[in-house]
């Protein structure tokens, strides 16, 4: 899913060089502070989103945001606390930011009120994207008279299918 696309991406652009950090959620059997094939991981004991609340520490993980030197922050996900956290500031910051949605749950009756609410947000980010035509992004845009957003591709690593696989 999502943690193997974010994988995929943040290797790839360390491989190229690029000073990479992912914020994710804590373990217990692992450090707060990792590196990972050339990726700078932070985990943040951090649970929930804003529909169900959340909890854990919400403010260590924003002060690491703002106290990046980041050409670039992207969130991967809604309804999900590392995205929901930032969504008041985000567009205070002075790098741009990137949305990344996965499909989103809009027929989910606990997230209508958050799904009411997430216009105003998305207007913060430089750009929003998807990961594919097949989600439910083209409604949500269409309920709220939003442009759709473009597609890119997925994250997958390619060496992992045999030629003729679909990718």
């Amino acid at each position: 899913g999502v943690a193997e696309v974010v994988r995929n991406i943040s290797e790839r652009l360390a491989q190229r060089g690029h000073d990479v950090h992912v914020a994710t959620t804590a373990v217990d059997s692992q450090s707060s502070c990792a590196d990972l094939r050339g990726v700078h991981v932070r985990r943040f004991s951090v649970k929930g989103n804003i529909a169900f609340g959340i909890r854990g520490e919400v403010e260590q993980y924003r002060q690491f945001v703002r106290s990046g030197d980041w050409d670039l922050l992207v969130n991967h996900c809604l309804q999900t606390w590392p995205t929901d956290a930032l969504f008041d500031e985000i567009g205070a910051y002075s790098w741009p930011s990137v949305l990344v949605t996965h499909g989103l749950s809009i027929h989910n009756s606990f997230f209508d009120a958050y799904y009411l609410g997430l216009p105003r947000y998305l207007s913060t980010y430089r750009k929003w994207i998807r990961v594919s035509n097949v989600s439910e992004e083209a409604p949500f845009t269409e309920k709220f008279n939003l442009p759709l957003p473009p597609v890119i591709t997925n994250g997958v690593d390619r060496e992992l299918f045999g030629p003729g696989d679909p990718c």
